[in-house]
């Protein structure tokens, strides 16, 4: 849970970064259709991992949307 989701999400991603990636530097978080995501990270960035999270909403239109964007 984030009580403060721009701060909260700051820090989990600098203890991501600790715990399985010492030597990386960033952390970037975005929002949005994946497939459009990943391709816009693809193309600005010269990076080795992209991590997808997912919210886990189980209402049935929250897939639907999901997929327009792939």
């Amino acid at each position: 849970m984030l009580d403060h989701p721009a701060r909260d999400l700051e820090i989990l991603g600098e203890k991501f970064l600790t715990r399985h990636f010492p030597h990386s530097s960033d952390i970037e978080f975005r929002s949005g259709s994946v497939a459009t995501r990943v391709s816009e990270v693809f193309h600005e960035h010269d990076i080795d991992l992209i991590v997808l999270n997912w919210a886990q909403n189980p209402e049935p239109q929250k897939g639907a949307n999901d997929q327009r964007g792939a």
